[in-house]
């Protein structure tokens, strides 16, 4: 079989598996992120560490255009007076005394917020983005799967932008789920299982910055990873080796 068929190692299962996993990951964490922080831009009333948003310091609120009081995460005044906190952090009991839920230690937000809404899940999937991306990069310095070979035949100049683009998707996927973390000020819970707890002192110095960077570093990371899987299908259709099929089923 001729040299630009086949490339000269392959994937290990291990790195097949961890890289499947974060794709299938990452479309969830990119989904449950623009759904579930959708909205008003970033850093503006009700958006995403806007006063009265996901991210915004604790126990802030905005008044809405229609008038109405919204409390982060979410709540609003009825027309007869009462308050309404979403998701239930608290309501006007109808002898008019107001019944308020714990918060959650280090400012993280109502313990009512559930661990599988969007935006617990957004977070919770960034974090195993996060371990996952960790443990392939020690695999691949402890074992020889480090940069399996391209076809010989492959100009230099696509060897490199391959290569570069693979780095900077790792250092994308590194720090997207670091700066979100960071940035929000907030704890957070892993699927119910335990809780991260705030990192206040660099919210509170560098929050905007952190969150500026993770808002944009999103869009930064979709067109790089949409860069990576129109090489992979070109190398599939276009150069008919199996450079793509080696990501898919090894050899």
């Amino acid at each position: 079989m001729s040299s630009n068929l086949v490339a000269a190692s392959h994937y290990s299962a291990f790195s097949r598996t961890v890289h499947w996993l974060t794709v299938l990951l990452m479309a969830g964490m990119f989904y449950t992120g623009f759904v579930g922080f959708g909205g008003p831009p970033p850093g503006g009333p009700g958006g995403p560490g806007g006063p009265g948003g996901p991210g915004g310091a604790p126990g802030t609120m905005a008044m809405a255009p229609g008038g109405s009081m919204a409390m982060r995460p979410g709540g609003t005044m009825a027309p007869g007076g009462t308050m309404a906190m979403r998701p239930a952090g608290g309501t006007m009991a109808p002898g008019g005394s107001m019944a308020m839920r714990p918060m959650a230690a280090g400012g993280g937000g109502p313990p009512a917020e559930t661990p599988f809404g969007l935006i617990a899940l957004h977070k919770a999937m960034g974090f195993t983005i996060l371990i996952l991306a960790f443990a392939r990069i020690t695999y691949r310095m402890l074992s020889r799967d480090r940069f399996p070979e391209l076809p010989v035949t492959m100009p230099a100049w696509q060897i490199w932008a391959a290569r570069g683009i693979q780095g900077l998707i790792y250092i994308g996927i590194l720090l997207q789920p670091l700066t979100g973390w960071l940035g929000s000020g907030r704890a957070f819970t892993y699927f119910g299982i335990f809780t991260m707890p705030p990192v206040t002192v660099l919210s509170s110095r560098i929050g905007p910055e952190l969150r500026f960077m993770h808002t944009n570093g999103a869009w930064v990371l979709i067109g790089l990873i949409s860069l990576h899987t129109l090489g992979a299908l070109f190398h599939h259709f276009v150069r008919k080796d199996n450079v793509l099929l080696s990501m898919i089923r090894g050899a």
